[in-house]
């Protein structure tokens, strides 16, 4: 359900910030130089874009527990807001319980915590 969300809103503007990260994390495993320009070939015509966020997702989700559960968060809020977020509003966002107005600044992830969590190393 939420990888068909997630497939969805992959054609938006909202989201398309997140495609430069996405395709790097695609093409650099590739092991030739000449392999890396063949696969960002085939993304920049728009052949692979879902597999590029899918593979995102899909390492997002085999992280588990609170790694998992930050890292579908930050993509809602960042696919759901415009303008683009900063840094410091999407972490405060983030500390926000579901269900509750209030911030916890226990619950503030680092900028290390969120990039971890959205598995961008």
């Amino acid at each position: 359900m939420f990888e068909e969300y997630i497939s969805h809103l992959l054609l938006t503007s909202s989201s398309r910030f997140l495609l430069i990260s996405a395709t790097m994390d695609a093409i650099l495993p590739e092991a030739t130089t000449y392999d890396r320009r063949q696969r960002l070939r085939t993304i920049t015509e728009g052949l692979d874009l879902r597999h590029v966020y899918g593979a995102t997702i899909k390492r997002i989700m085999e992280q588990g527990g609170e790694k998992t559960r930050l890292g579908r968060a930050a993509l809602m809020w960042i696919s759901h807001s415009e303008p683009q977020l900063q840094f410091d509003e999407l972490s405060h966002a983030l500390a926000v319980e579901m269900g509750s107005a209030d911030l916890v600044d226990e619950r503030i992830p680092s900028v290390e915590q969120l990039l971890r969590a959205c598995r961008h190393w």
